[in-house]
């Protein structure tokens, strides 16, 4: 069986901006090279060393624990003197330049990725490059990834939108220590304020957890479409992202009904009451996307793995999608 992200630099990934920086502007552009921590613990990182609140600072897209990322963040000038004495792990940040606007989640083209692919027998790696070796680009169902849902983010995201608010806060502190500290504080004084308790977590991440069963919804409703067609037979086609207000054609009625009824939740319950910033409304996306610029090789000798070999896999992806579907995909 391959591996991948064996050590964090076997899983590279480069984010490709549509920012432009200018000569002067408001906001400071600097580019955060990382290591061994993901995109939100950065941020609050940072934003504790700057005295600000984390929504202070833009990012466009959140990206993995377990890899080597390049990235753009954004704050304001006035905080650009202080920024470029912060360190993670002895990496700096780099000044880039000036904007007039700051990032938001979603303002990237999409990611270049560098993958070394391991644990392999020297007929599965040299069969894999003569499979591949004359592809520029390959088609994947575009299925969010294992790093969306982590051990059980969409768990949490179900728990959010059918208001058991306790299950959720219980759903999170096992998995976060911090957090879970501030929810034992914060409940000590407050009895059963769930609502309140989860108002401590980060907007961005509270909204990453609905997003999180929105995608698992997705993920089945994909896969029940597609069955045991051949993918390079089909029509690329939007499937719907349940919300409230979704739009849902003739083709996937029942298989939506089907997973409602399973899941035991409306439409309607992406409206929360009780949060309303966390409610979401519908949206579609391509049930097939295209990794593209592929390269492949060379085959060498993978150290980690005794009598085993390793193979770099370079490809492109628009934004959105994910490097691990492209490499199981692509060894299924």
């Amino acid at each position: 069986m391959y591996k991948i992200k064996q050590k964090p630099s076997d899983f590279i990934v480069k984010e490709i901006n549509n920012l432009k920086c200018v000569k002067d502007g408001p906001y400071a552009v600097f580019i955060l090279d990382k290591i061994g921590y993901n995109t939100i613990d950065v941020i609050q990182r940072i934003a504790k060393f700057l005295k600000i609140k984390p929504r202070q600072i833009g990012y466009a897209g959140n990206k993995d624990k377990n890899a080597m990322t390049t990235q753009l963040i954004t704050v304001e000038r006035k905080y650009q003197n202080k920024l470029s004495k912060f360190k993670i792990l002895d990496r700096q940040l780099v000044f880039k330049g000036y904007s007039k606007n700051p990032l938001f989640l979603g303002d990237l083209i999409g990611n270049e990725f560098g993958i070394f692919v391991r644990n392999l027998t020297q007929k599965q790696a040299k069969d894999f490059e003569v499979k591949y070796r004359e592809f520029d680009k390959v088609k994947i169902i575009n299925f969010f990834g294992e790093q969306r849902f982590s051990k059980n983010n969409a768990d949490v995201g179900k728990a959010i939108i059918k208001g058991d608010f306790k299950l959720a806060i219980e759903l999170i502190s096992s998995t976060n220590n911090k957090l879970n500290n501030e929810f034992h504080d914060y409940l000590g004084g407050k009895k059963n304020d769930y609502v309140g308790a989860l108002k401590l977590v980060p907007d961005k991440l509270l909204k990453l957890f609905v997003h999180a069963y929105q995608s698992f919804m997705w993920n089945d409703c994909a896969k029940q479409y597609i069955g045991d067609k051949d993918i390079y037979d089909m029509e690329n086609i939007p499937i719907t992202i349940l919300g409230f207000g979704s739009d849902i054609p003739y083709e996937l009625e029942t298989i939506y009904d089907n997973i409602l009824s399973k899941e035991q939740v409306t439409q309607r319950d992406f409206i929360i009451k009780s949060l309303p910033h966390l409610s979401q409304e519908g949206a579609e996306r391509d049930l097939f996307v295209f990794a593209e610029d592929l390269s492949i090789g060379p085959i060498l000798q993978d150290k980690l793995n005794k009598n085993k070999f390793y193979i770099k896999i370079l490809f492109r992806l628009q934004k959105g999608c994910y490097a691990t579907e492209v490499i199981k995909q692509m060894f299924t």
